[in-house]
């Protein structure tokens, strides 16, 4: 009786079969599925999660997701724009004990954007999820098996076999570095004043304990604010986050300050996360894209940028390969190569900000003498001559020259029309 139950239910089973599914529905899986339907390319998005939903973040986003939005979805993004659910900013400041530095940068360049990650998500989303080309799932868990034929995933009412992958779930937390693992702690705060011009502002603190405060100026008068601390460090403490930030903006008289009379309009809400991770892009018959692929210092603000581009890249390339026989097991090894080409100098700056970042104590008076010396401005004012012209779309940089960028593409066939 329990095997005749057992097969009648299998029975009962919805199966599906999809060539391309997309894992994970936040900025890089969401833009996959965008580009995938304008090249009207059908596939599967599936997400654990429903949306809305929150995800802690700096949400302080480079200039590549301004110009893949704008790309995307241009009504949108002017709707962003006029609710002023989004904040653009071209300043950038560093404070330490024996540094205080900022940088402002001319307006006809790219700007940063500060966006809550709530909104950014849920916009991403609902436009894929609009699309006729994509067939969408959230709420629901899943168990994963590779197989001969390619991906099974198995629901509790669903089967799903999948030809090819497109991994975007978030960091690999298994492969994470001890030494880079980070606690993170955000919260919303309510009328923090300014200083000066909104811009990015990130507090180094040696004592009461060696801590990074970031703060992102928001529309409508709201601050994210941030406190980041080492996981090892953090042992030593026997207080929750929310109380080591507020004894750090106690510590520190400006931020005392500019906190007097601020609101905290939020429940302080925390990550773990790790700074660095082995790069993988590629696995049998899928790829990786955004965090699964690697991750960033939060700190320097390209995790969603990078998470986007992936999605941007990936795209191109499978409707570039789909039209050719066996297609597909062709698209790891091309997409391999070329990601390796166009996130090569973000990961190199990635090093160098986790090389500062975990000996500050080192590259602080260097930094003070470059920054006297004005080397850091002409460095960071230059339109990304140390990068290559793609990405020259990393924000804070000039609008990228469109016909330059165009025969940069012409010599890479995923970039073909």
């Amino acid at each position: 009786m329990g095997l005749f139950l057992y097969l009648a239910s299998m029975s009962l089973r919805q199966r599906i079969h999809t060539k391309i599914c997309i894992l994970g529905g936040g900025p890089a899986g969401s833009t996959a599925s965008l580009y995938l339907s304008k090249y009207k390319i059908p596939h599967l998005l599936i997400d654990r999660n429903n949306f809305p939903r929150d995800k802690v973040c700096g949400e302080n986003f480079d200039g590549r997701v301004y110009w893949i939005l704008k790309d995307l979805m241009p009504e949108e993004f002017k709707v962003l724009d006029e609710n002023e659910r989004l904040l653009k900013t071209w300043k950038y400041r560093i404070w330490s004990k024996n540094l205080n530095f900022s940088f402002e940068f001319p307006k006809e360049k790219t700007p940063r954007l500060a966006l809550k990650r709530q909104s950014l998500d849920q916009t991403l989303f609902q436009k894929a999820s609009s699309s006729k080309y994509a067939q969408i799932i959230t709420g629901k868990t899943y168990t994963l098996n590779h197989t001969q034929e390619g991906h099974h995933l198995k629901f509790e009412d669903l089967d799903i076999q999948a030809d090819f992958l497109i991994r975007a779930t978030g960091a690999r937390k298994e492969e994470s570095k001890p030494h880079l693992n980070y606690l993170f702690s955000r919260t919303y705060y309510q009328g923090v004043k300014s200083k000066g011009e909104d811009g990015f502002e990130f507090f180094h603190f040696k004592k009461p304990f060696r801590g990074l405060v970031s703060l992102c100026p928001l529309p409508n008068d709201l601050t994210n604010v941030e406190i980041t601390i080492r996981h090892a460090d953090y042992q030593c403490y026997s207080e929750p986050l929310d109380t080591l930030l507020e004894n750090l903006i106690e510590a520190q008289p400006e931020l005392k300050a500019r906190f007097k009379g601020a609101v905290q309009v939020s429940k302080p809400k925390g990550i773990s996360m790790h700074m660095a991770s082995p790069v993988r892009f590629t696995g049998d018959r899928e790829v990786r894209i955004g965090s699964s692929a690697f991750t960033s210092n939060p700190a320097v603000g390209l995790g969603v940028g990078n998470a986007m581009s992936g999605g941007r890249l990936i795209a191109r390339v499978i409707n570039d390969l789909m039209g050719q026989p066996n297609g597909l097991a062709k698209v790891p090894s091309a997409y391999e190569g070329q990601a390796k080409t166009y996130f090569r100098p973000m990961l190199r700056f990635n090093m160098v900000a986790n090389m500062i970042h975990q000996n500050f104590n080192f590259f602080e008076p260097l930094l003070w003498v470059f920054y006297k010396l004005r080397v850091l401005n002409f460095f960071l004012k230059q339109d990304l001559k140390l990068f290559s012209v793609r990405q020259s779309l990393a924000g804070f940089w000039t609008k990228p020259p469109v016909e330059k960028i165009k025969k940069a593409e012409a010599k890479t066939p995923a970039f073909q029309s």
